[in-house]
């Protein structure tokens, strides 16, 4: 159940990113509601996915920079590459 994993997975780490995937019409009423979490219905395009991805991918790099992340880890953008 996706819906419950994404609960536990923020209850381990509230910052953790997460991209839904549903082709479920059921989960799509759960999930609209959770604020925060893009969500990505089946079938898809690969386009839709790409896009998807570089929004998360540029939020948690302008989350590092705030929090100053990179400067506490010289290795975290070398892992993003």
């Amino acid at each position: 159940d996706g819906y419950a994993t994404l609960h536990e997975m923020r209850e381990l780490d509230p910052t953790v990113r997460v991209l839904l995937v549903t082709g479920n019409v059921q989960d799509l009423e759960r999930f609209e509601n959770t604020v925060g979490v893009p969500l990505l219905t089946k079938p898809y395009r690969a386009q839709e996915l790409q896009a998807l991805l570089s929004e998360i991918m540029m939020t948690e790099r302008e989350r590092d920079d705030t929090y100053g992340m990179a400067e506490m880890d010289p290795g975290l953008d070398r892992r993003r590459a």
